[in-house]
Order: C-alpha cells, then structure tokens, then sequence
C-alpha cells in the first residue's frame, strides 16, 4: 500500500513538473513572438522587453503609434491572472490613434480601443476584463450612423495616472481620466475624472474616499 502511495505520488510530482514547464514554455514563446512582432510593426516603438504571457489580439493601423516603455507587462488569458482570463488582450489602435505605455505598467486580459490618445501611466494597473474606450464610435445623430466612416463619432483624450489601480470589469470612456495612485473599484464605469489618491466606484463612478497609505 505504500508503495502505491508512494508511486502515486511520485506520478504527481513529475505532473506538476511538466505543467510548470509548459508554463514556462509559453510565456517564453508568447512573448519571442510578441515582441518580434513589435519590433518590425511601423507604429511601435519599444524602449526594452515586453513581457507577454498569452495571444495578445493586435490590432494595430501603421499610421497610429503605440510606444511602449520598458518593463511593461502584457498579461491575455488565465495564466497569470484568472480574473478576466476567460477573454484575451486585445489593443487596437486606429490611423490616427496614440497610444502610450509608460514604464512598468501592467495590463490584464482587457481590450483597449484607441482612435485618439490613450496613456497608461508609469506603474499603473489593469485588472481583468477591462475596457478602456477613447471614441463613441458612432455618432449620436440616427442619419449620421447609416454613412460610412462613422462621421460625427466624437472621440476625447483618455488618461490613466502613475502608479493608479484600475480593478476589474472596468470600463473607462472616452475623456475619463483617473488620478496618481488613484482606485477605481471593480466594474465601476468612469467618463469623468477621478482624482489624484482617491477611491472611486460605482456605475457611474463616484468617489468614495481618499485613499489610506
């Protein structure tokens, strides 16, 4: 019996051994893929290595500009975080879009649509299953949505401040901006401002507190 018990374990062992390989693996793979990738795309511009843990979506129009700053982490899928990993990360970048990583930011499984200026700030956070919108991408004007084009779509700057949290389920609309080291709780809906080092939440956000240190 305990030689079984010991076998058994043993089998156990060597499982878990290959799934941490295969982990590893990925990422590796994932992310050899990514950032050859970035490197020869015309919009993109990387000042070092991009950690990437999963299939990033890419949706990138060579007339926009996506820069990338260094230490930045691009998480798609449930590897790294289950929260949101059902869905992938997706970045989309239109022809006249800019779309700004700073150094050390950290993106989930989120999808992020940029058709003027999107910038997250150095060391901020996205949690899972975000959405992060600079446009309307349509007009409000029933004649103006039958036209190709999308003319009368109305589009406004999004900011997202160093070292702010963004919790999951987020959505952030066109002209939203969230403050240094701000929070904004989960599934809470921003199209305002929130300022620096305070706690939001709520559909629409609302500010709850200041955030404690």
């Amino acid at each position: 019996m305990q030689s079984k018990l010991a076998s058994l374990g043993f089998w156990r062992f060597i499982w878990r051994c290959c799934q941490v390989l295969l982990e590893r693996w990925r990422f590796i793979w994932w992310g050899v893929v990514a950032n050859l990738f970035l490197r020869v795309h015309p919009a993109v511009t990387c000042s070092g290595w991009v950690t990437v843990t999963g299939p990033v979506v890419w949706r990138l129009d060579p007339r926009g500009r996506l820069s990338i700053g260094k230490n930045v982490r691009l998480h798609s899928g449930h590897a790294i975080n289950s929260v949101g990993g059902h869905r992938r990360l997706i970045l989309a970048l239109g022809p006249a879009g800019v779309l700004i990583l700073e150094d050390g930011c950290g993106i989930s499984s989120s999808t992020i649509v940029c058709r003027e200026r999107i910038r997250i700030g150095a060391g901020a956070m996205i949690g899972g299953g975000c959405q992060i919108l600079d446009s309307d991408f349509h007009s409000i004007l029933a004649n103006e949505r039958a036209l190709p084009g999308n003319p009368g779509a109305l589009t406004a700057p999004v900011d997202i401040g160093e070292r702010a949290f963004v919790g999951t389920g987020v959505m952030i609309l066109k002209g939203g901006r969230v403050g240094l080291e701000s929070i904004v709780g989960a599934g809470s809906v921003v199209t305002g401002t929130v300022g620096d080092g305070e706690v939001w939440a709520g559909n629409p956000a609302r500010r709850i507190r200041e955030k404690t240190a």
